[in-house]
C-alpha cells in the first residue's frame, strides 16, 4: 500500500518510488516468525471529529486488516444495550497467572471543544450503562476491583460502567 503526503503526488507514471511516496504497511516473514511496520501517524486520529468519521473509519481498516492477517484477535470485547460499543477501550495485561482488564471511555469533542476541553457530545455519553463483555480467552475467577463484584468463570459477564471511571477486572485463565 502507498500513499501520498498532501501536495507531494508523485507524477503520473513515477510509480510507488516516486517523489513524496512512502509505504505506510511494510510485511516481512522470516522462518516462523513476522514482523509488521506501520509508517502511519495517528495525528488526524486523536482528533474525535476526524476519528469518528470516514477517515477514522479507514485508519482503524488499515490497522485491524494488518493485525488480523497476523493473527492477533481480540481477547475482549465490550457491548452496550445497541450493539457494540465503538469508542469504549479494553487494555488488558498479565502478571504472572493474573489477568487485569481495564475498560475505560475517553470522552469525545463535540462543537466547542478543542483539544485542550474534552466534553461530552451529547448527555448519553455521560450516563451510567450496563456493559456486557465477551472473554474470548477463558476467564476464571473474575473478580470487579473497583466494586469487589465477583463473577466467578465465565465466556460473558454483565457489569455496569460509569464513563468517568474506569471498570478494572482480574481474573486468572480458566480451562
Amino acid at each position: 500500500m502507498v500513499v501520498f503526503e498532501r501536495g507531494t503526488r508523485a507524477a503520473p507514471g513515477a510509480g510507488a518510488e516516486g517523489a513524496g511516496a512512502a509505504h505506510v504497511l511494510i510485511r516481512q516473514r522470516t522462518g516462523s516468525g513476522q514482523s509488521l511496520y506501520l509508517n502511519l501517524t495517528p495525528l488526524a486520529y486523536e482528533y474525535f471529529p476526524y476519528r469518528a468519521g470516514e477517515m477514522g473509519q479507514a485508519w482503524r481498516d488499515v490497522i485491524g486488516s494488518a493485525l488480523g492477517d497476523a493473527g492477533v484477535r481480540p481477547r475482549v470485547e465490550i457491548y452496550g444495550v445497541t450493539g457494540r460499543e465503538p469508542w469504549m477501550e479494553s487494555l488488558l495485561w498479565r502478571n504472572g497467572n493474573r489477568y487485569c482488564l481495564a475498560i475505560l471511555k475517553n470522552p469525545a469533542l463535540s462543537a466547542g471543544g478543542d483539544h485542550g476541553t474534552a466534553i461530552f457530545g451529547d448527555s448519553s455519553a455521560r450516563d451510567a450503562k450496563g456493559i456486557t463483555i465477551r472473554f474470548i480467552m477463558p476467564a476464571a475467577a473474575i473478580r470487579n476491583v473497583r466494586t469487589g463484584k465477583p463473577f466467578g468463570s465465565a465466556a460473558t459477564i454483565r457489569d455496569d460502567f460509569k464513563p468517568w471511571e474506569a471498570n478494572l477486572y482480574e481474573f486468572t485463565l480458566g480451562r
